[in-house]
């Protein structure tokens, strides 16, 4: 995260972690009305870089990808693994999921995203409460965190950063690279 957030969820009860998850299927669903109308009605740019050159099938990819990664950093941190990961590892990372993703079918990548959002969702509810404060390591921004704040990290933040940047009116015009989850390393 390049900003300090203000609007985290404290994942304490039932109703705030479900607060988180209908966060996480709205801007999933957000992200897929943005990308269906970037693309335009017959998804023809969606294989076209547009952002500092990833396409929306790359950036969507992407970010299915590093909810996977950003669960299992979650998961080991959980159980008391905490790599500290150079920010070089990330963006090589990011280099390569913008190549291998590029042309990616969009619909089966919505596919991915609608069966992973559920999974997801789920893991935020079965949170251990006592290790909401484990410390996660944040490749992006080179800090400890916790479980709690990594999860919206990982999950929420991410999504919004990346439909600001393809919601943008310019954002053809002034591509902004991808940030990615701190997990991508």
């Amino acid at each position: 995260m390049t900003q300090a957030r203000t609007d985290w969820i404290y994942l304490d009860d039932e109703i705030e972690r479900e607060r988180l998850a209908q966060a996480m299927r709205e801007i999933r669903q957000q992200m897929r009305q943005a990308a269906e109308l970037r693309s335009g009605p017959q998804l023809e740019s969606a294989y076209e870089a547009q952002f500092a050159g990833w396409s929306i099938a790359a950036l969507l990819s992407h970010l299915n990808a590093s909810d996977t990664l950003g669960r299992w950093q979650l998961q080991a941190a959980l159980v008391g693994i905490r790599p500290q990961w150079d920010e070089g590892k990330l963006h090589r990372l990011n280099r390569w999921q913008q190549r291998f993703f590029q042309r990616t079918p969009l619909e089966k990548t919505f596919a991915r995203i609608d069966a992973h959002c559920p999974q997801l969702c789920e893991f935020i509810h079965r949170l251990p409460l006592k290790k909401l404060s484990t410390p996660v390591w944040l490749v992006a921004t080179q800090e400890w965190s916790t479980v709690e704040r990594a999860a919206q990290t990982f999950f929420l933040h991410h999504w919004q950063e990346h439909l600001a940047q393809i919601s943008a009116p310019s954002a053809a015009a002034q591509p902004i690279p991808p940030k990615s989850t701190e997990s991508e390393d």
